[in-house]
């Protein structure tokens, strides 16, 4: 009993380098949640978007004109591809159009003008401007169809009158479900860094203060043999990371929103699934190191940096391909991967359960391979001690 009161102690002591991780996760996760509101099950509102035009003739303007009585238009500061870029990703705007030079030399021909689009991934605001701008077009091109002596300002005139109708939209119980498994996928993902750093900070504050030279002389000296004394301590420690991602875990499915017992279910396997590979993963580097500075390295580079390109911090889809490629050699990836299939499939057969089983055990293979190398390390570590002992012996 005093082995786990020491360990809860050396926890206890050591909370606030512990918890940073979820800390900032837990920042994170209440500014993003915002995103889950009952406004997905309301009537659409205006897109934030921003036009970009080529064309300065009067139905470019008359479709500019009427774009802004239907969406909010944002005029950008910086409308270079980097500031567009920057506006896309930071959701400043969800929509950005550019209107050609050609534009309206196409449509007075009777063609179907094409113009250049860009929209944030999974946003509904694209569906909202494209129908704008088909009805714009699809209507100018109907009155010309039908009245082909008529002057450019009159098919403008009997355009406008026509689409001067109020529009309201409304988004189906699909849509908000796909909405809302979404941003719930995102929620989980940042377990990724707060639970995975906070777990291995534990394992590793712990094994450094059971390795202090008089600590370990002064275990040696007691009744209890060393396998004992390993197994209490693992067991203390897997005792705090279990109910540090209980917790958690639980605190981040909360603020997902999600009622659907199925998707729940997927996402606590998911973690579940993690977590295995989390306690094995630092269960093998404290068994390789007793060297603060050295955890500590692990901890920012290899934990941090493989959130960052496994898509944690920035979705993967904008990534290139070689990150993706790299971050599938660390087990955030499979499981940001798994977390990302539950937000984006629209139902969940076979093809489903196939692909998310595979991940799944991508996963445990990383648990297994990273506790055989701690049980080669520990066995040689052994055989080093018995050989010492037999020479001293001698």
């Amino acid at each position: 009993m005093n082995i786990y009161k020491t360990v809860f102690k050396i926890l206890r002591s050591n909370r606030g380098t512990l918890l940073l991780g979820v800390a900032i996760t837990a920042f994170i996760i209440f500014a993003q949640s915002g995103a889950i509101s009952t406004d997905y099950e309301a009537e659409a509102r205006k897109a934030d978007i921003t036009i970009l035009s080529e064309d300065d003739s009067p139905i470019a303007l008359e479709l500019i004109d009427y774009l802004e009585e239907e969406q909010n238009v944002v005029q950008l500061a910086d409308a270079s591809e980097k500031g567009l870029d920057d506006a896309l990703y930071f959701e400043e705007i969800s929509y950005i159009v550019t209107i050609p030079s050609l534009f309206s030399e196409e449509l007075l021909q009777g063609n179907q003008p094409e113009l250049i689009v860009r929209t944030r991934p999974g946003t509904f605001s694209k569906v909202l401007v494209d129908t704008s701008i088909n009805q714009f077009l699809n209507t100018f091109l109907l009155f010309q169809r039908n009245q082909p002596d008529a002057s450019q300002e009159t098919l403008l005139q009997q355009t406008r009158k026509t689409l001067q109708t109020e529009k309201n939209y409304q988004l189906d119980s699909e849509y908000n479900q796909r909405v809302r498994k979404s941003v719930a996928a995102r929620l989980v993902n940042l377990l990724a860094y707060g639970l995975f750093a906070s777990i291995f900070s534990a394992y590793g504050l712990v094994n450094v203060s059971f390795n202090r030279p008089a600590v370990r002389m002064r275990n040696n000296c007691s009744p209890m043999s060393r396998r004992k004394l390993s197994r209490k301590v693992g067991t203390a420690n897997l005792l705090y990371s279990l109910v540090l991602t209980i917790g958690f875990g639980a605190f981040v499915l909360y603020f997902s929103k999600i009622q659907d017992v199925q998707i729940l279910g997927l996402f606590v396997v998911n973690i579940l699934a993690f977590f295995f590979t989390m306690v094995a993963f630092s269960i093998m580097v404290t068994s390789l190191t007793s060297n603060i500075d050295t955890i500590s390295g692990v901890s920012n580079i290899f934990i941090l940096g493989s959130c960052f390109i496994s898509g944690v911090f920035v979705p993967s889809e904008i990534l290139p391909d070689i990150v993706n490629r790299i971050a599938a050699f660390t087990p955030s990836y499979w499981f940001i991967q798994n977390n990302q299939l539950i937000g984006d499939s629209p139902s969940f057969g076979n093809d489903f359960y196939q692909t998310f089983g595979l991940n799944l055990l991508v996963l445990l293979a990383f648990s297994l391979a990273f506790l055989i190398v701690q049980f080669i390390s520990t066995r040689e570590k052994g055989l080093d001690v018995l050989n010492k002992n037999k020479r001293t012996a001698r």
